[in-house]
């Protein structure tokens, strides 16, 4: 599973792509608001129950020359493209994609008038989530030819 660190602001933004260490998803995170000698101020649910992690998303302080691996450090995943695609077929059973739309609800509001409009005698079939991870110069992917 790809994985990215942590970033305490992301994850309270985007909570949906916070995950431990051990492939856990959370279902809240918060920040709350102590003195700085409280530095496990993150408080986050992990099935029902409440864990304290530091900003930078460690459960259990990092001793010098010590290494512990509780699988709850928090990770966060990529950011994931969402598009959504309608699939037709005609009398031939030719399959045919119409579209790319950004929103379900606007795939969905498309197939009205793709058939009535463009394509008289297709029949819809379904529509299609197609989910990417955005490109990212640094990590070596190639470009396809």
């Amino acid at each position: 599973m790809t994985t990215q660190p942590f970033d305490v602001n992301i994850a309270l933004k985007h909570p949906e792509r916070v995950i431990t260490r051990n492939g856990k998803k959370i279902s809240e995170i918060h920040k709350l608001n102590l003195s700085s000698r409280h530095s496990f101020n993150l408080v986050v649910v992990i099935e029902d129950s409440a864990i304290f992690f530091n900003e930078d998303g460690k459960f259990f302080p990092q001793e010098k020359g010590v290494t512990r691996d509780f699988g709850y450090d928090l990770f966060l995943l990529p950011d994931y493209k969402e598009k959504f695609v309608n699939v037709y077929t005609n009398h031939h059973n030719d399959l045919y994609v119409g579209g790319l739309f950004d929103t379900l609800e606007i795939a969905k509001s498309a197939i009205k008038t793709r058939l009535s409009e463009y394509h008289i005698g297709y029949i819809y079939l379904k529509t299609i989530k197609i989910t990417s991870l955005p490109y990212e110069p640094n990590c070596n992917q190639k470009e396809a030819l």
